[in-house]
C-alpha cells in the first residue's frame, strides 16, 4: 500500500516484481490520498500489517503520522515479548495459582491508590502515610521499593512485565502479608521467588489466557500494554469507589525518568513527544506512554461508578480529575 508513486517506480526499477505479479503473489494498492487509502484496510481481516517506519516519517498530516507510529511501536513491543509470553504462561499455570478476584474486598467500595514510578510519586509520599487508614495502596512493582524504604507498606502488588529479571523489582525487600497479582504470561521468576501469596490475573487478547479464563468460569483484564493500565482496569473491574493516580505521570516530569532513586535525568530529547500536562503547560512523553496516556482515556470515558484522580505533575489525563492532597480529605469525607 504505497500513496507515493515514485516510491513504486523506484521499487520496481531495483527490483522485479514480475512474477510475483503474474502468480497473484503481491498486489500494490495506490492512492495518492494517504486517508482513502488506509481507508483500504477496512477490506482486509486476518492480516499482519507491516509498516515501513521511515515512510511514516514522510507523512505530513501530524495525526495519520502520529497514529501509524502509534500503531508500529505496539506492534513491535508486542513482537519483543512474544518470545516470553508462552513459557510464562505455561509456567504460572502449573503452579495452579489462585484468580486475583480473591482480592475483591481490598478494592470494593474503597479508595484505591494506584502508584506508578513516575517522577512526581516523590512528592506524594508524606500524603500517602498521611491518609494511609483512608485508602488500598496497589502499587506497580517499580514503586515497591521507593514505598518500603519509606515505610509505606501496600495492601497489594502487581506485577505485569514478561520480560526477564522482573524479580529484581522487588527482591530483598520485607514483604509480609503482602499479596502479589501477576500476569499470566508475566515473568515467572517473580512466582518462583516471591515468598507470599500470589494470585493470577488473565489478560483479555492472548487466546490461552481467555481459554483458562472461560474454563475456570472467572474474569479477564485489559492490560493496555502496561503494568499501571492494567492496573487499572483491575480497580475498575473490582468496583472501586475511587482511584486516585499517584506518580502516574505517563511522561518525563521535570525531566527525570522515574521516582526518586529509580529514575535518571533526561538528556537528549529528540523523538519524545510533548503534551499537555496537568499544571497547564505542557511535559515530554515517549511514544510508549503516550500511547497509555490514550488507551487510560479510551478506558475510563464511559466509567460512571468510579472516580479517578489524578494528583500528579506528569501528563494530564482526559476523564480524570487533577486534584492535590489538601483537598483529599474533602474528597474522603464524601466519599
Amino acid at each position: 500500500m504505497e500513496n507515493d508513486k515514485e516510491t513504486i517506480l523506484f521499487s520496481m526499477w531495483y527490483l522485479d516484481w514480475g512474477e510475483y505479479l503474474k502468480q497473484k503473489c503481491l498486489e500494490i494498492i495506490y492512492n495518492d490520498d494517504i486517508k482513502k487509502l488506509i481507508d483500504e484496510l477496512n477490506h482486509f481481516t486476518n492480516y499482519e500489517l507491516v509498516i515501513h517506519y521511515p515512510s511514516i516519517q514522510a507523512i505530513e498530516n501530524p495525526k495519520i503520522k502520529m497514529t501509524l507510529e502509534d500503531f508500529f511501536v505496539t506492534i513491535n513491543s508486542m513482537k519483543e515479548q512474544e518470545m516470553y509470553l508462552d513459557n510464562n504462561f505455561i509456567q504460572n499455570s502449573k503452579r495452579k495459582l489462585p484468580d486475583c478476584t480473591s482480592l475483591k474486598p481490598l478494592f470494593e467500595n474503597k479508595s484505591v491508590v494506584i502508584v506508578g514510578a513516575g517522577p512526581s510519586a516523590s512528592s506524594q509520599l508524606n500524603a500517602l502515610r498521611e491518609y494511609r487508614k483512608e485508602i488500598t495502596i496497589f502499587a506497580t512493582g517499580h514503586a515497591v521499593r521507593t514505598l518500603l524504604n519509606e515505610d509505606i507498606r501496600p495492601d497489594v502488588i502487581i506485577i505485569t512485565d514478561p520480560k526477564p529479571d522482573m524479580y529484581k523489582q522487588v527482591k530483598g525487600l520485607d514483604l509480609d502479608d503482602i499479596p502479589l497479582i501477576i500476569l499470566s504470561t508475566g515473568e515467572n521468576s517473580v512466582v518462583e521467588n516471591y515468598s507470599e501469596q500470589t494470585y493470577i490475573a488473565y489478560q483479555k487478547g492472548y487466546d490461552k489466557a481467555e481459554q483458562a479464563a472461560d474454563e475456570a468460569g472467572i474474569p479477564v483484564f485489559e492490560t493496555g500494554g502496561s503494568v499501571t493500565t492494567t492496573a487499572l482496569d483491575i480497580a475498575l473491574k473490582f468496583s472501586a469507589k475511587q482511584i486516585i493516580f499517584v506518580g502516574v505521570d505517563l511522561a518525563y516530569t521535570g525531566g527525570i525518568s522515574h521516582v526518586k532513586g529509580e529514575g535518571r535525568q533526561i538528556k537528549d530529547f529528540n523523538g519524545l513527544r510533548k503534551v499537555a500536562s496537568c499544571n497547564g503547560g505542557e511535559v515530554f512523553t515517549s511514544k510508549n506512554l503516550d500511547i497509555y496516556i490514550k488507551w487510560i482515556q479510551r478506558r475510563i470515558v464511559n466509567e460512571k461508578e468510579t472516580t479517578i484522580y489524578n494528583t500528579g505533575e506528569g501528563a494530564f489525563i482526559e476523564g480524570t480529575i487533577w486534584t492535590t492532597w489538601d483537598k483529599m480529605k474533602f474528597i474522603f469525607l464524601n466519599a
